[in-house]
């Protein structure tokens, strides 16, 4: 799967605080991290973003996976591990 859109957990320090709802997509493969990167926007919950832009956390989807990412004040995410949404073979 190399997209995604749906809800999405937001961890923080380990504790679910909020449901988003994300788009997500899968961008090229990274030669310094041997994986893909990822990225994708906040669709809503604009709230939940106040106290968490700029701070790394956790967004995990209904598969059980997670990734960390960085949330900007705009909602645009940065993802900085493996994508939560699995590789392009996926």
């Amino acid at each position: 799967m190399s997209t995604y859109a749906g809800p999405a957990t937001l961890v923080v320090d380990g504790r679910d605080v909020g449901q988003l709802r994300v788009r997500l997509q899968i961008g090229a493969l990274d030669p310094k991290r041997g994986s893909e990167s990822w990225s994708g926007m906040v669709a809503n919950s604009d709230y939940v973003l106040w106290g968490v832009a700029g701070r790394r956390v956790h967004i995990r989807l209904p598969n059980g996976r997670s990734g960390q990412c960085v949330i900007r004040s705009s909602g645009a995410i940065v993802g900085f591990d493996e994508p939560p949404l699995g590789g392009s073979t996926d």
